[in-house]
């Protein structure tokens, strides 16, 4: 694993918070969002598009979602997040998996 992305950060209720990193075609790449307290986060996985390539609420019983994806371009991609209920803290972290 290599890590691309960790940033902490708060986002309002009805609010989405974006966060850019660049990817090449093929990549594989696990993003975790991970929530503080009570938060329950939305992640979702955008392509240099502007298409939404995935968007997860919960993973196996958790709250946090952890999206797995190959990316299938070379770009700039955003990962946004949004409270499902209410607006919270939570950390986003981004990796490359070998």
């Amino acid at each position: 694993r290599s890590p691309v992305l960790a940033i902490q950060d708060v986002v309002p209720a009805t609010e989405y918070r974006f966060y850019p990193f660049y990817g090449f075609s093929g990549q594989r790449v696990r993003v975790r969002v991970v929530g503080q307290g009570e938060f329950d986060p939305v992640g979702a996985l955008i392509g240099p598009d502007g298409t939404v390539l995935t968007e997860v609420d919960d993973t196996n019983g958790d709250l946090n979602p952890t999206i797995i994806y190959q990316l299938p371009t070379e770009g700039t991609y955003n990962v946004r997040v949004n409270g499902y209920i209410d607006g919270g803290n939570f950390e986003v972290i981004v990796e490359v998996l070998y």
